[in-house]
């Protein structure tokens, strides 16, 4: 095995790290990018619970189905939003010193 490729934890350690945006530092790119993950989960959200079936009762399984469904699909689209966007060349974030750009 490689030392230097790094094991599955880091790995997702660094994902999920990713995530931890500061909103304030966006621009315009970035608030795209956000919006349209957000819009796309809540649209793969609605049409896994409504393909679920249904009982009359309580069912906890399209709720928890709804939000596993929002979660995933929000990360993912916002993931690989952003990767295009920063090979196109519209950088997502501002770096902190001097409101210059982060490479991302």
């Amino acid at each position: 095995m490689d030392e230097d490729k790094p094991d599955l934890a880091e790995r997702l350690g660094r994902t999920v790290n990713e995530l931890d945006i500061d909103f304030s530092r966006f621009t315009l790119a970035g608030w795209l990018v956000s919006t349209l993950s957000l819009a796309t989960g809540c649209v793969a959200a609605w049409v896994a619970y409504e393909a679920m079936p249904k009982r009359n009762g309580p069912d906890d399984g399209p709720p928890l189905v709804l939000g596993l469904s929002l979660i995933a699909a929000t990360t993912l689209t916002f993931l690989a939003l952003r990767w295009a966007s920063h090979k196109a060349g519209f950088p997502v974030i501002r770096s902190k010193q001097n409101g210059e750009f982060d490479s991302d």
